[in-house]
């Protein structure tokens, strides 16, 4: 079970980390996870956040992305199978034509 601390800084740690660091800081996070412990700052799990929703929305980009692609692999195969039928109908009708022309010039003999 995950357990988190916040720690509030005062003016004096706030400026002293903005001058080790650069950065404003108005909190600290603690967390401990299992035997682990991880302090991370306000500013920092806002930006771990913030990557993590742009994470989720990519995959369920990548997840539309795929469902077009197998609609699009079906369509391609139904078009396939249609092009098939239309050649094997176009092979059987030429292949009367060819019975029907050798059964006229059966018959003009």
């Amino acid at each position: 079970m995950a357990k988190e601390v916040r720690i509030k800084l005062t003016d004096a740690q706030r400026s002293k980390i903005k001058s080790a660091i650069g950065k404003n800081m108005t909190e600290i996070r603690v967390t401990s996870l299992g035997g682990s412990t991880k302090a991370v700052s306000a500013r920092s799990a806002r930006a771990i956040s913030e990557q993590s929703a742009r994470s989720a929305r990519s995959a369920r980009a990548i997840e539309e992305q795929s469902a077009r692609s197998a609609r699009s692999a079906r369509a391609m195969e139904e078009q396939s199978a249609r092009s098939a039928r239309s050649a094997r109908a176009i092979e059987e009708q030429s292949a009367r034509s060819a019975r029907s022309a050798r059964s006229s010039g059966d018959e003009n003999v």
